[in-house]
């Protein structure tokens, strides 16, 4: 499917649904993501994937090649280790921009200071909704108000992670494309509690970087 296609399809796929209680704001509520977003273009805000598991250090690899800044957060030190491990050593799989060495990734335990100045943060954790849940509900105490947050979950809807945050985080939240080598999603639908202006910037920055690979 071609990419005007592709948009013809969103468009019409958003016009047939009903967002009811869901129904995005103006533009104007969106200011303070809209200027996230534009600082992140710049790629000067990392971008935070909690959980260093086999999809988080793969996700947190794919980004780091095209030269955005990653922070990598798992309690288990060791996990965090290998993320970063796994990052240099394998970085040259991604096509990288930078060399192994000129790269930006850090690595964190305190769930706080991985997320403070992250203009997106992806939620790897493993595939245990209640953990998922209480991943969230922290996010939304310790993470920026105009971080845009993502889960990476195959297993669930991201509707159902947000029993425990208002419902104004709970339209900051999305699903990201999943990480090269796999294609990105054709067409990307959001979700029925998202903000629809996050659509396009979700979309773009993953693309930007699984494209080299």
């Amino acid at each position: 499917m071609r990419m005007g296609s592709r948009a013809i399809f969103l468009d019409r796929w958003l016009s047939s649904q009903d967002f009811g209680l869901f129904s995005p704001p103006s533009l104007s509520s969106l200011s303070n993501i809209t200027m996230t977003c534009s600082s992140a273009i710049q790629k000067t805000r990392p971008i935070a994937i909690i959980g260093a598991g086999v999809l988080g250090r793969r996700i947190g690899a794919c980004w780091a090649s095209t030269g955005y800044k990653v922070n990598i957060q798992d309690p288990d030190a060791s996990q965090a280790a290998g993320a970063l491990e796994y990052t240099k050593q394998e970085l040259w799989r991604y096509n990288p921009a930078a060399n192994a060495d000129q790269i930006s990734v850090h690595t964190f335990q305190d769930l706080k200071k991985a997320v403070e100045d992250a203009w997106l943060v992806i939620e790897c954790v493993p595939e245990r909704l209640e953990l998922k849940i209480d991943v969230f509900a922290e996010l939304e105490k310790v993470a920026p108000q105009d971080t845009i947050l993502a889960t990476n979950s195959s297993s669930y809807k991201s509707r159902e992670m947000t029993v425990k945050v208002q419902p104004e985080t709970a339209r900051r939240m999305d699903i990201p494309p999943p990480p090269p080598p796999l294609p990105p999603r054709l067409p990307r639908l959001p979700l029925t509690h998202t903000h629809l202006q996050l659509i396009p910037i979700i979309s773009f920055h993953p693309r930007s970087a699984s494209s080299k690979s």
